[in-house]
């Protein structure tokens, strides 16, 4: 919802809208000839602020500015108090969120409001905005097994995970990692192409299957094949039929035993998949 003012709010609504759960399709009135002379409308479905509506959704869950710098100064100087505020649901809790459009001073978030509840002044409090940015920031790192970047430390945060679930229009599908487009006039992401390759392969769902590879272990066969008493020439000579090194014993004893297994050192990184593994061509 985009308000002219905080006072009197009801009465100073410029635009509302209300999405719904699954696929909303925002959608401009066709391009009308006999218009265009008086309203300088000149393409069907431009310039009828599609891409700014993103950029709004996008500036309530913490993006720090709602459009490129000439964007920002013509809302600013048509609307300079203006505000948009929305209902953002974090699990079944509804958030009600404001920010204005010209700077930062006042915004806020109130836990279980809705806009509703603040047209119709129920809404007595305007606790500041970063409670909901830390509530946005536990849910959305809430299955992210690992919290930090690896090599360089430093927690993921949210605002390091906003850019991939809002790609930028104008960076089309050029590449898996380009979240970002120059054109857009978007604030610079904080992360570089390696940290956003390593956001996306740590989804819940991958992570075992990741962990797994990652912390894979081995033995020098020449090493074991002494410890077990095997010659390391001829392991498999005619005279003897073997199908196994050594018994589970021996493994215990005189190779785990003796220290002859070796782990990834990288395991701690979560570096490190072995080469022809099926998702080391996925990654």
């Amino acid at each position: 919802m985009l308000l002219d003012s905080l006072s009197d709010p009801s009465k100073n609504v410029i635009r509302s809208f209300r999405l719904r759960r699954g696929l909303n399709i925002l959608w401009a009135k066709p391009f009308q000839p006999e218009r265009a002379e008086n309203t300088g409308e000149s393409f069907a479905g431009h310039a009828a602020g599609k891409t700014l509506f993103c950029r709004m959704i996008r500036y309530l869950l913490g993006e720090r500015h709602l459009g490129n710098e000439i964007v920002q100064a013509r809302v600013a100087g048509g609307f300079s108090d203006g505000w948009v505020i929305g209902t953002i649901f974090i699990e079944d809790s509804p958030w009600l969120v404001g920010r204005p459009f010209a700077s930062k001073h006042g915004q806020f978030a109130v836990q279980g409001k809705t806009t509703e509840d603040f047209l119709e002044g129920r809404v007595e409090e305007r606790p500041h905005y970063d409670a909901f940015q830390d509530a946005l920031h536990r849910r959305v790192t809430r299955d992210h097994r690992l919290r930090e970047f690896p090599d360089k430390g430093g927690r993921i945060d949210i605002q390091h995970l906003l850019p991939w679930f809002t790609r930028d229009q104008e960076a089309r599908y050029g590449s898996a990692s380009g979240w970002r487009e120059a054109a857009s006039g978007a604030e610079p992401m904080a992360t570089d192409n390696e940290d956003r390759h390593f956001l996306m392969r740590v989804p819940a769902d991958h992570f075992n299957l990741f962990k797994s590879l990652t912390e894979f272990t081995w033995v020098d066969r020449t090493a074991a094949y002494r410890a077990a008493g095997v010659s390391p020439h001829n392991p498999k000579p005619k005279t003897i039929y073997r199908t196994r090194i050594c018994s589970p014993r021996v493994f215990r004893e005189r190779i785990r035993g003796a220290g002859l297994i070796w782990r990834n050192p990288e395991h701690a990184q979560r570096r490190g998949i072995p080469q022809g593994a099926p998702i080391s061509a996925l990654l």
